[in-house]
């Protein structure tokens, strides 16, 4: 009986661990940073098809799941500044 209680026990202490780590490591754009890269993506779209982005391309810009652009360079660029700022303060 207080075998299966620990077992529990330890169970939800690694529910919460596995939780507390991966809300750490979300990373969140400022607005200007999630708008410069919707407008780079719909921009790569009409400069290689030479036509206005459908909606399902506009929905998969603005989540960032469009697979031909998965890197935009203004969140690398905002993550090194981040980390420039992080490294200072230390």
């Amino acid at each position: 009986m207080a075998c299966t209680r620990m077992m529990i026990l330890e169970r939800i202490c690694m529910l919460f661990f596995i939780l507390s780590m991966a809300l750490a490591n979300c990373k969140k754009y400022p607005p200007s940073i999630i708008e410069g890269c919707y407008r780079l993506c719909t921009d790569y779209w009409e400069r290689t098809r030479y036509d206005v982005p459908p909606l399902w391309v506009a929905d998969a810009c603005r989540d960032g799941t469009f697979s031909e652009f998965t890197n935009c360079y203004l969140k690398d660029e905002y993550d090194k500044r981040d980390l420039y700022k992080r490294s200072d303060n230390l």
